[in-house]
């Protein structure tokens, strides 16, 4: 059985509020250390945000392992399951 090695964050372990307080506290949030070329300050945004996300919720690398799909599992049936899901999380 093959398998996939991928890096991913867990969004559903992301503290809110820890990440609004974070950000206000961040060079984005103070005008005055914006640089006045656009590239830099764009390359600002990324550092920034990639730092605070690696510091609440960092990659993790998982293993995922691949398996042939029935035949019968089509794209239909795959979108009916993830409709089924997302109803299930709205409903929690």
């Amino acid at each position: 059985m093959p398998t996939t090695s991928i890096c991913c964050r867990q969004w559903r372990r992301l503290d809110v509020e820890r990440l609004r307080s974070e950000l206000l506290a961040s060079r984005l949030c103070r005008s005055d250390d914006w640089p006045s070329d656009v590239d830099i300050l764009a390359a600002l945004y990324n550092d920034e945000l990639n730092c605070l996300l690696d510091r609440i919720v960092p990659m993790r690398q998982f293993i995922r392992r691949q398996r042939q799909s029935d035949p019968w599992f089509d794209a239909e049936c795959r979108d009916a399951k993830r409709r089924t899901r997302r109803l299930d999380q709205a409903i929690q």
